[in-house]
């Protein structure tokens, strides 16, 4: 009452010409600030109410760090900051800067930058006439969080940042959460109803928990919240950059298979994988964060991959050596029956049929490995001639001859049915790769 009186005779009364000039709001103000300190804690003050507006979401995997842009808002009585709606009726809030009034010391516990836990921007508090006090700064918090890439480019973050005071203890006052969860005020989508943030992230979901700790240094109890964000990269662009890039190579590898078993083009098709498969791992690399604990399931994809396609071209380099190389004498009886056998399995009919007709075949002995190539003007078996055309070959009853012209015919049936076997096994390892790969090639 005393206060009130005190006021109102301050706001009446005009001692010289200079007080005249003061307004209502500048002589409240004053008043308010006469003995105020604002190094000590309001009287009675029971609790701090505390709320969260995230506006952006970053991850800096380099650094481990989650970058969170925000509004903290928080709310007390101060009963110092009190004054009646009579008095100064036009006045109905009072802005004042924080460094000239109390405000709770609430920090970052685990900032990522510790040399910045208390600095805030400059911005004004509000004060109504029944002492509330609403405290409202944008801010940027810089919290650690280990950066799980394993299923990268799809990897889902959970991150968490640790609000409380830096001195008092809840015996001094109380955290009180406004709501369960923060206010999540991203872009939104026009497509779909997601939380967006302007980045590369899609928030999955966000909580506030008050909790509280007892440490080994005081008996009291140390109030603090925690704010959790569970995000998750959403980038689109990189299942056309590399998802269906890695797909397409370890298809295209498998064709090395497909082509005649003496061609050359089998090495250098298989050749030319390799490098594309070494270009792009480092191309792959160049996008992933180094991150030590972790290794990105589409790396290890990419790394398997180029294993199983050396495995291609060392297969490749002995079915052409096999077919190419001179042979005096063809394959054991038994030998040709279990390749008959395999040949049918394996839909090779043109070239059973060629070895088992060896002795009506056109083809003269003795072929040597560097006729057995693909091209214009040359055999089934890339024999080539100088007119493009087949010449045909004098009779002969000699068994050595007709042995020595079998030959190469059975090694080129050889050489389709280990192309064949080869096809199968790949098939089956990459189909095991693509059941082993699937969270990440087919999102």
């Amino acid at each position: 009452m005393y206060n009130h009186l005190l006021l109102l005779c301050l706001l009446l009364l005009r001692l010289d010409g200079s007080a005249g000039s003061e307004t209502v709001e500048q002589r409240l103000r004053l008043h308010l600030l006469h003995t105020y300190d604002r190094s000590s804690l309001p009287p009675n003050i029971t609790s701090v109410a505390v709320r969260f507006t995230v506006m952006h979401v970053n991850m800096v995997e380099a650094e481990e760090v989650m970058e969170l842009d925000a509004w903290i808002m928080m709310s007390w009585m101060d009963s110092r900051l009190t004054w009646s709606e009579i008095t100064a009726s036009h006045v109905q809030k009072l802005a004042f800067e924080p460094e000239k009034v109390w405000h709770p010391d609430i920090v970052l516990f685990n900032n990522a930058e510790p040399w910045k836990t208390g600095t805030r921007p400059n911005t004004l508090l509000l004060a109504y006439p029944s002492g509330e006090i609403l405290y409202v700064y944008p801010t940027r918090l810089r919290v650690p969080c280990v950066a799980d890439l394993t299923y990268w480019p799809y990897d889902i973050h959970n991150c968490s940042a640790k609000y409380g005071s830096w001195v008092h203890d809840g015996y001094a006052f109380d955290l009180e959460l406004h709501d369960d969860t923060p206010e999540i005020d991203l872009v939104k989508s026009f497509q779909e109803e997601r939380n967006l943030t302007r980045g590369q992230w899609t928030v999955l979901g966000s909580s506030l928990q008050k909790s509280t700790m007892f440490y080994s240094c005081c008996v009291e109890p140390y109030p603090h919240i925690t704010l959790r964000m569970l995000v998750q990269r959403n980038a689109p662009a990189f299942a056309y950059t590399l998802q269906m890039p890695a797909i397409a190579l370890s298809l295209v590898t498998g064709v090395v298979f497909v082509l005649p078993p003496g061609a050359l083009e089998k090495a250098l098709l298989g050749g030319l994988c390799l490098l594309l498969q070494l270009h792009f791992l480092a191309y792959t690399a160049a996008f992933i964060p180094h991150s030590p604990s972790h290794t990105p399931i589409l790396v290890r994809f990419v790394s398997e991959q180029l294993v199983l396609t050396a495995v291609v071209v060392v297969m490749t380099a002995v079915v052409i050596r096999l077919v190419r190389d001179p042979h005096p004498q063809g394959l054991p009886h038994a030998g040709q029956r279990v390749l008959a056998v395999l040949a049918a399995c394996f839909c090779l009919g043109n070239y059973r049929r060629m070895a088992s007709k060896s002795e009506l075949s056109p083809y003269p002995h003795g072929l040597k490995g560097e006729d057995l190539e693909l091209g214009e003007g040359r055999d089934f078996i890339g024999r080539s001639y100088p007119n493009g055309t087949i010449a045909s070959s004098p009779s002969s009853g000699n068994n050595n001859t007709n042995e020595s012209r079998r030959a190469p015919l059975d090694y080129l049936l050889l050489g389709a049915v280990v192309d064949r076997v080869c096809l199968l096994l790949y098939v089956l390892v990459l189909a095991s790769f693509f059941i082993s790969f699937k969270a990440v090639l087919f999102w």
